[in-house]
């Protein structure tokens, strides 16, 4: 037998297709790069949609806004291992509440999206969120949502490839609900009561970055822009500390806005020796400034702001908690850690470093 023929034989027996044997085999190029083909666990996992998990909620007289394609500000800090991901809204948790439907073609990557969700329940209540799972489709819902609601849509997912769908009674008619639109509102009137004391050097309170009392009421982005433009940096005795900010990354329980904030992890080791010298209340003053900031732009409205530290380890770090530990499908150790929180839900501003 010739050499092109057994080799085709080879190819064919060891992936159980039919054997064919060709007339004249074309000669294979030496540059020619192998095709990319999906391993039998993405062709077994994959099974269904966003959109057919949308759908089902809809047959099903469950609530469901507008939704759309999701972006990168939209994932936060989320792994971005999904093959499709929406943007959902649920309109009785409030105007741009909801949640993230995500479809996958491995349980690994899965995995990945759902201990993201969870760790952040588990280090703070406040970013809990209802994580529901079905084959390769996974729903995060704002935990501002009713425990029975929530188990209603994670029965009609369980649903997907039967011929039962639940019917539950219409509590909002989303399909006729309009799209909300803001009205122009006056520059309000900064209640002092609601921001704590800024005690920072006046030579640390000028610069050229516009104040946010100049331009109150700035959009989630342009706030955003303007927290990294001024804050992205900690300047403290000799050491500069990065941080990166996000504006309303992520939906959470009965909190208005959530402001959230990521050390850069080569600096962590810099933060730790600023805490050993003793330097907590100065350090403390920025996050205040943070705050205040945020109470003027978000002016009567809940909010809660973190910090946190998150780095890979190929080793056990023995030096961290064992509930801000956890594994990651490559067997690395993941730690999260916060370790600033500042927040107000209506009774005053609070700072604490952790």
């Amino acid at each position: 037998m010739k050499k092109t023929t057994a080799s085709f034989l080879a190819f064919s027996l060891l992936f159980g297709g039919t054997i064919t044997y060709p007339v004249a085999a074309a000669p294979i190029k030496k540059d020619s790069k192998p095709v990319q083909k999906t391993t039998p666990e993405q062709q077994t996992f994959k099974k269904w949609t966003v959109n057919q998990a949308i759908d089902q909620f809809k047959k099903a007289n469950l609530e469901v806004g507008n939704h759309y394609k999701m972006t990168k500000k939209d994932y936060g800090y989320a792994p971005m291992v999904a093959i499709e991901a929406e943007r959902i809204f649920i309109p009785s948790l409030g105007e741009g509440n909801g949640g993230r439907i995500y479809s996958f073609n491995s349980k690994a990557d899965l995995e990945k999206m759902k201990k993201y969700y969870e760790s952040f329940g588990k280090e703070n209540s406040a970013f809990f969120s209802w994580v529901l799972v079905k084959d390769n489709i996974l729903f995060q819902i704002n935990g501002k949502l009713p425990e029975e609601k929530a188990k209603k849509y994670q029965a009609v997912l369980n649903s997907l490839g039967t011929n039962t769908i639940p019917k539950y009674p219409t509590d909002i008619n989303a399909s006729q609900k309009t799209e909300v639109v803001q009205k122009p509102v006056k520059a309000p009137t900064i209640n002092s009561e609601k921001v704590i004391s800024n005690d920072l050097p006046i030579s640390q309170k000028q610069n050229n970055v516009p104040k946010a009392e100049e331009k109150l009421k700035m959009t989630d982005d342009e706030f955003e822009k303007y927290l990294n433009d001024k804050y992205g940096n900690l300047v403290l005795d000799g050491k500069t500390i990065g941080f990166e900010w996000k504006v309303n990354p992520y939906n959470l329980y009965d909190i208005d806005v959530n402001i959230s904030g990521k050390i850069n992890n080569d600096d962590y080791s810099s933060w730790l020796n600023l805490l050993i010298k003793g330097k907590k209340d100065e350090i403390k003053k920025f996050f205040v400034e943070i705050a205040n900031e945020t109470a003027k732009n978000y002016e009567n409205k809940k909010f809660s702001g973190s910090v946190i530290y998150q780095d890979e380890y190929s080793f056990y770090p023995t030096s961290s908690k064992p509930g801000n530990i956890s594994v990651t499908i490559d067997g690395n150790f993941l730690v999260t850690k916060s370790i600033v929180s500042f927040y107000n839900f209506g009774n005053g501003t609070k700072v604490d470093i952790d």
